[in-house]
């Protein structure tokens, strides 16, 4: 290639190729190939993944009114643009460190309909093992109340996890 830019997937020889569009030595634009490829793919999920641990340091240290998007950026090592390409808002990542407790929730809540009826001594090892859950979810829990009282969107935040322990303990015990 004559241009000196480096070759472009679905380049053929004598064209000139350019970020988005590679210009065949007849002149007509071909569009690059779309989607992105595995090895981005991988990236995004990386860098995403290190937002989330980042946030989870700042979050762990700070309540959530203190903690602040430049915090959770600094600690990742990453950009604020790269930021908002993950993530919207605070709210956002705050949010998605929660849901990711409640897969984990909502098993053990399927569990609760198992349990014989009016049986207390396993409503008590049940009711235990949610606590083990929130304990090893640590600050998530508090996150989540902070979330709920502070952001006017972030009621929804902890609401399922709330309706699926009242939902499941009306059931057992009418």
């Amino acid at each position: 290639m004559s241009s000196g830019n480096p070759p472009v997937t679905g380049a053929a020889p004598g064209d000139r190729c350019m970020a988005t569009n590679c210009k065949p030595a007849d002149g007509a634009v071909r569009p690059r190939r779309s989607g992105r490829s595995a090895f981005q793919e991988e990236q995004i999920r990386q860098t995403r993944q290190r937002i989330l641990d980042a946030a989870t340091q700042v979050f762990n240290a700070k309540p959530y009114f203190g903690a602040t998007i430049a915090d959770i950026v600094k600690v990742a090592r990453i950009s604020r643009v790269t930021f908002y390409l993950h993530f919207p808002s605070k709210l956002a990542v705050a949010a998605d460190l929660v849901r990711q407790t409640k897969p984990r929730a909502r098993a053990h809540f399927a569990t609760l309909a198992g349990l014989p009826r009016g049986d207390v001594a396993a409503l008590a090892r049940w009711v235990e093992g949610l606590r083990a859950i929130y304990v090893e979810a640590g600050f998530l829990s508090v996150l989540a109340v902070q979330i709920r009282l502070l952001e006017p969107e972030g009621q929804g935040v902890s609401d399922a996890m709330g309706e699926d322990l009242l939902d499941g303990l009306g059931a057992h015990f009418p």
